[in-house]
């Protein structure tokens, strides 16, 4: 018959902190999961505002209509709070976009940059310089600039040349 020790329970803190009344134990995120709570945060709270919506009406959406349903998503916005993938579910659905995007959000500068480099590696360094030289100017500027090129390219050494073979020289 095996016999049964008995363990001394030890309340912590974190055992007399619970909210109302409830045992809880303090959460101890790791560093990596309280930058994701916080990207997560960051990225719905820009999505909301570009819905322009209020974190209450967001919540209502959500189905949270109790009194602290403003409060449910400012917890999840400061990264306070790590929401069940059903929750997510609820908000991405309620702003019109995937549970991807509220956890990654669209990185419209990486994309930016990398298609930067990529018009760079095509053209060149001194067209991409041109080409953000020109992005500077206003539009009556440009369109000044664009009729000055159109006239160049109307020089002799621009146009097109027949060579003897049949190819055509540019």
């Amino acid at each position: 018959m095996k016999t049964l020790k008995k363990v001394d329970f030890q309340a912590t803190e974190a055992y007399y902190e619970g909210e109302r009344g409830k045992s809880t134990m303090k959460k101890d995120y790791s560093e990596e999961k309280k930058q994701h709570m916080l990207t997560l945060g960051q990225n719905i709270r820009r999505i909301r505002q570009e819905r322009e919506l209020s974190q209450e009406q967001l919540a209502n959406l959500c189905g949270h209509t109790n009194s602290n349903a403003r409060s449910w998503i400012s917890k999840i916005e400061s990264g306070t709070n790590d929401p069940p993938a059903s929750e997510l579910k609820l908000i991405a659905r309620a702003l019109g976009v995937t549970c991807i995007e509220l956890m990654h959000g669209k990185d419209e500068d990486a994309e930016k940059k990398k298609a930067c480099e990529l018009f760079e590696q095509c053209y060149g360094s001194e067209v991409f310089r041109l080409v953000q030289a020109v992005i500077r100017l206003d539009q009556e500027d440009r369109l000044i600039l664009y009729g000055e090129a159109l006239g160049m390219l109307k020089a002799e050494k621009y146009s097109v040349k027949k060579e003897s073979s049949g190819n055509v020289a540019m």
